[in-house]
Parts: structure tokens; C-alpha cells; sequence
């Protein structure tokens, strides 16, 4: 594989990894408003993304990198690829975290609403009817 070739590819990897780390940030900036069918259209696109990252990374190990130009341009994207995992990861930690809290306080809010309409039920189903007696008033 010629040197062209093998860096149009590895920019063609920084683009991926990049556009994984959009959709990472995206999600983030959007947690509060994104749709079920968004949610899954966007998870769908990152695991196409993950697939393909996989596919390349087994093709990178077959290349020859016994050129110093090669090996330092595989170097820099490796570097690249692991700054962006990692910032990948950090983003969808904070996603998880605030998709917790965020179940949590609409569950809250669910036992709360429970709570309230049960007790108006047991109000309006017993036998406690307001007693008005106006004998003694007139």
C-alpha cells in the first residue's frame, strides 16, 4: 500500500473519530429534548462508527510502518484516536450520570403523583361526608 493511500486513510480514520466525538457532544447538548427516535437513530449511527473503527484499527496492524514518515504519521493518529476515546468516554459517562438523575426525579415525581392520588382516592371513597347542620343557625 503506497504511503498516499495509507495517510488519505488514516485522515479518513481522524475524520471518523471526530464524527464519533460529535455525536458524542451532541448527545450531551441534546439529553433533555432528544426524541426515543432520535435517541436510537443516533445510537445506531455510533455503533456503525464503532464497527468501522474496529475494521480499521485490524487493517492498521497489517501495515508496514519500516518508514519513519509512516510510523510518525501512525503515531499522530493513534495519539488522536486515544484523545478522542477518551474524551468519548468522559462524554457519555457525564450522558449516563444525567440520564440518572434525570429517571430518578421523573420517578420521583411518578411516586409523588402515586402518593397524591391515592390519598384523594381514599378521601372520595370513604365514608366522610361534610356535616352541615343548619337547624341550629335558623
Amino acid at each position: 500500500m503506497g504511503s498516499n493511500i495509507i495517510e488519505s486513510r488514516l485522515a479518513e480514520g481522524e475524520q471518523k473519530h471526530l464524527l464519533l466525538l460529535k455525536e458524542a457532544t451532541d448527545l450531551l447538548c441534546r439529553l433533555d429534548i432528544i426524541s426515543t427516535e432520535e435517541l436510537a437513530s443516533l445510537l445506531e449511527r455510533r455503533q456503525i462508527l464503532i464497527d468501522w473503527m474496529q475494521d480499521f484499527d485490524e487493517s492498521l496492524v497489517q501495515l508496514d510502518s519500516s518508514d519513519s514518515g509512516m510510523r510518525a504519521a501512525l503515531v499522530r493518529f493513534r495519539t488522536l484516536q486515544e484523545e478522542t476515546i477518551r474524551k468519548v468516554l468522559e462524554i457519555d459517562a457525564l450522558v449516563m450520570g444525567l440520564a440518572k438523575d434525570k429517571c430518578s426525579s421523573i420517578e420521583g415525581r411518578l411516586l409523588s403523583l402515586t402518593k397524591t392520588k391515592n390519598l384523594t382516592q381514599r378521601f372520595t371513597d370513604s365514608d366522610i361526608k361534610p356535616r352541615h347542620n343548619l337547624d341550629g343557625i335558623l
